[in-house]
């Protein structure tokens, strides 16, 4: 592969027979080659030059469809704009992150849907932020005649700036990871050799684009390999998981991925599924299916594998890999088609400059880890104490990475960068590993919780719950809490809960007693949440749920759930209010035959696309304007769009009163 950079490799690919095929919300589809692609962009371009966008600007993507995205990402690297992919969201944090960039950039310019800017517009009023879209120059999708003349191309170099990634806010502010074209053609090439990808190979994704996962390793790499690629709409597989392997077989997609929820999200599916066409399932044509969340679960990638072997799915096609934004994508593969290698390490030696004892798997105190093999062509890496000293192998450390593919800095973050980086180059991911044979996550370092004296990762503690019967993996969060100035961290658990509180108590006594007696330590809380708050690629927000706690927000919460445990947890009726009646009476008027709990998920009561859009209608009908179809990945139940309709009705009443 001779390509210098990203332009380079989408003019060279524009001459063979690779292609794009996006797939919409509704299961459409819409197939371009790689030429097509390329003479779109240049017309985007030719767009952005005439509004006065040059060569070294910074541009906003902020759009819904996954075609728009690809076209102004292709018309920014053809005319040397910088590109800032963000996801758009339904929420007003999603907004504020946009928002937060624009502030953050140094003339920022915005790429987004007349529908996204209305909401951008109302959420700067809302959040004190007017002067970030006030400055910002902004241009309309709907304004851009596609059939218009090319734009110039700027030859780009090797080390000229390709795009800002930003991190999805799962540990704070957003931060920016500024990636030249060497960046990410080296990463490529990392990732190529490492998982043998040829040209027989194909790609199929949902993962978003303006994640590092979908953006270079579903959408950049296929194109500068040539090869074929499918995209799905991230809220298409979250409404119909099982469209992702249905299109696979169907496509005979090669490789695939996913973090650990979409795993899970895709099992709950099918276990719940009676449709007899699961069995039409060919998965023999899957070679990898990628798995990039960590630390990886042994016992969820078994799960899985269990689930889809009668449906032809290799038992060694599970492909745990590490890697982060910051190194554009990939850092640690495993060897292609190798068996899953895990080992059982004590709780007690898991400090940092420890030995990892391996102990065996039926022991009590015993931590399962995954192996993600080693770095990747381009990339190094090592396990240093605190100090950033080298440990040797085998023992506890923070991961350090230096190469090619390792970004140039944050955007703007000076602090950080230095921070981030060693004397000689190397940077700290803030994740601890050990090195054994390969490499293993043993979680990340700024989440790790303090408690006399000894060091305790969250997704220890969480895995002890899953073998608790109502308590499902990916539904519960540890948070290490330090609030007013306390000297320890205290332990609470989230347990994703959609009944009442009364249901909640026996299970919060059973998630106390299991880490009591299995890791002999106290939980401080165990909080009830009706969604747990995550970023658009799924990671868990953990700073939100440490937020909230500290400020008092479960507090109410809580003080009932004492009162129901010391009253043996007597049964009480929840009432319904006025608009929950409404809504329920509404949702069982589409779903017949069956009643609906005011804290069932929708997308999971048997309401389907098109019923989707028959309650949408209806509810518009009632609250008209209020509420859009996108919101129900958002508001998934009657209680959460309850307690949402509610609030913007009193806020509503609130503009009435204060204009009259």
């Amino acid at each position: 592969m001779d390509f210098q950079t990203l332009t380079e490799a989408l003019q060279a690919r524009s001459t063979g027979d690779g292609s794009v095929t996006l797939l919409d919300a509704h299961g459409g589809e819409h197939s371009l080659s790689y030429a097509s692609l390329c003479a779109r962009a240049l017309r985007v371009l030719h767009y952005f030059q005439s509004e006065g966008i040059r060569q070294g600007d910074e541009l906003v993507i902020c759009v819904a469809s996954n075609l728009a995205l690809i076209d102004g990402l292709w018309a920014c690297l053809l005319g040397g704009i910088v590109p800032v992919p963000l996801a758009t969201g339904n929420s007003k944090e999603h907004r504020r992150k946009v928002l937060s960039v624009l502030t953050m950039l140094r003339q920022p310019c915005l790429l987004t849907e007349k529908r996204q800017l209305e909401r951008l517009v109302e959420s700067a009023k809302e959040l004190d932020m007017a002067l970030s879209l006030a400055s910002t120059r902004t241009l309309l999708i709907e304004n851009i005649a596609i059939d218009q003349e090319s734009g110039v191309v700027h030859h780009a170099r090797p080390d000229d700036v390709a795009f800002i990634q930003f991190s999805s806010g799962s540990t704070g502010s957003p931060k920016g990871a500024v990636l030249t074209h060497r960046n990410v053609l080296s990463n490529i090439c990392g990732i190529r050799d490492a998982a043998k990808i040829s040209g027989r190979d194909s790609v199929l994704s949902w993962l978003p684009l303006t994640h590092d996962m979908g953006m270079v390793g579903f959408h950049l790499l296929p194109l500068v390999l040539g090869i074929r690629q499918i995209i799905l709409p991230t809220e298409l597989f979250a409404r119909r998981p099982r469209v992702w392997l249905e299109k696979a077989s169907e496509k005979r997609a090669t490789i695939l991925g996913s973090p650990n929820f979409g795993y899970q999200h895709y099992l709950r599916a099918l276990k719940k599924s009676v449709n007899p066409a699961t069995r039409a399932l060919d998965l023999s044509c899957v070679r990898l299916i990628f798995n990039g969340a960590e630390p990886i679960s042994a016992r969820l990638c078994a799960d899985f594998v269990t689930a889809l072997a009668p449906h032809g799915l290799n038992a060694q096609a599970v492909f745990p890999v590490y890697g982060l934004a910051e190194a554009t994508l990939a850092v640690a593969f495993p060897q292609p088609g190798a068996e899953l290698a895990v080992v059982h390490v004590s709780r007690d030696t898991l400090r940092v400059g420890e030995v990892a004892k391996l102990t065996p798997a039926s022991s009590d105190r015993t931590l399962p880890l995954v192996c993600v093999g080693d770095p990747v062509n381009g990339c190094t890496l090592r396990i240093t104490d605190h100090d950033g000293a080298p440990l040797p192998s085998g023992q506890i450390g923070h991961i350090q990475i230096r190469g090619d593919n390792v970004m140039q800095g944050y955007y703007g973050r000076s602090a950080l960068l230095r921070d981030a980086f060693s004397a000689d180059g190397w940077f700290d991911t803030g994740d601890l590993g050990v090195y054994v044979g390969g490499l293993y996550i043993v979680g990340r370092s700024k989440d790790t919780i303090i408690m006399n004296g000894q060091n305790i990762h969250p997704h220890d503690l969480e895995q002890l719950c899953v073998d608790i019967e109502s308590v499902e993996q990916g539904k519960i969060v540890c948070v290490g809490i330090r609030c007013n100035d306390a000297a320890t961290d205290s332990v609470a658990m989230f347990l994703q809960h959609r009944g009442s509180l009364d249901s909640f108590a026996p299970v919060a006594l059973q998630i106390r007693a299991m880490i009591a007696e299995s890791a002999g330590l106290e939980v401080s809380a165990v909080v009830p949440i009706h969604s747990l708050p995550r970023t658009t690629s799924g990671k868990i927000q953990r700073f939100v749920l440490q937020e909230n706690f500290c400020s008092g927000n479960y507090d109410d919460t809580l003080q009932t759930l004492s009162a129901l445990v010391r009253t043996d947890g007597s049964e009480r009726k929840l009432r319904l209010s006025a608009i929950e009646t409404t809504l329920r009476n509404i949702c069982e008027s589409v779903i017949t035959g069956r009643q609906i709990g005011i804290h069932d998920s929708l997308i999971d009561s048997g309401a389907d696309s098109l019923a989707l859009v028959a309650i949408h209608a209806a509810i518009d009908a009632y609250y008209p304007q209020m509420f859009e179809f996108e919101d129900f990945l958002d508001y998934p139940t009657i209680s959460i769009l309850a307690a949402f309709f509610e609030s913007k009705l009193n806020s509503a009443q609130e503009q009435i009163k204060s204009s009259s």
